[in-house]
C-alpha cells in the first residue's frame, strides 16, 4: 500500500500483525518483506511453540545464511569473469593487439591507405533531378 511518499507493509508473527512504514524504494522494501514473512512462516512451522525471541533469532540466522550464501556465489562468479575476462585479454594480446594491431587481418581502423579510382569503375554520381544523388553505371 502507498500513501504519498511512504509504503505501508505488514509483517506476522505468531498471529500479531506488524505495520510498516518506508520512505524508501518501494518495490526494494516489497521484496524484502516477502522474504523474511517466508522466513519467518518457515520458522514457525518448524519450532511450533518456541518463545517468540527463539523464532525471530533462528529466523535472523536463516536469513543471514541465505546472505552469506548469496554472497559468496557472487563472488564465485566474479571470480570466474575475472578469469575469463583475463584470459580473453590475454588472447587478444597474443594477436598483436597490445602493439596498436588490430586482431582482425586487413582490419585497421585508422586512415585508408588505399584508394579506388571511381572513375575506373564506370560509376558516377548522376543528379536525377530529385534533389537527391544516385548511382549510376555507364
Amino acid at each position: 500500500m502507498t500513501t504519498g511518499n511512504a509504503h505501508l507493509f505488514e509483517l506476522r508473527l505468531r498471529g500479531q500483525t506488524f505495520r510498516l512504514r518506508t520512505q524508501t524504494d518501494g518495490e526494494l522494501t516489497r521484496e524484502t518483506v516477502l522474504v523474511a514473512q517466508r522466513v519467518i512462516d518457515d520458522v514457525e512451522k518448524k519450532t511450533g511453540a518456541q518463545p517468540v525471541q527463539n523464532q525471530v533469532l533462528l529466523a535472523l540466522l536463516a536469513l543471514a545464511e541465505e546472505y552469506v550464501g548469496a554472497r559468496k556465489r557472487f563472488e564465485g562468479c566474479q571470480k570466474d569473469w575475472d578469469e575469463k575476462l583475463k584470459q580473453i585479454l590475454e588472447e587478444l594480446s597474443d594477436d598483436g593487439t597490445e602493439r596498436g594491431e588490430s586482431p582482425i587481418p586487413n582490419q585497421n581502423p585508422g586512415l585508408a591507405t588505399e584508394f579506388t579510382d571511381v572513375r575506373d569503375s564506370g560509376a558516377f554520381i548522376e543528379d536525377r533531378g530529385e534533389g537527391v544523388p544516385g548511382i549510376s553505371r555507364t
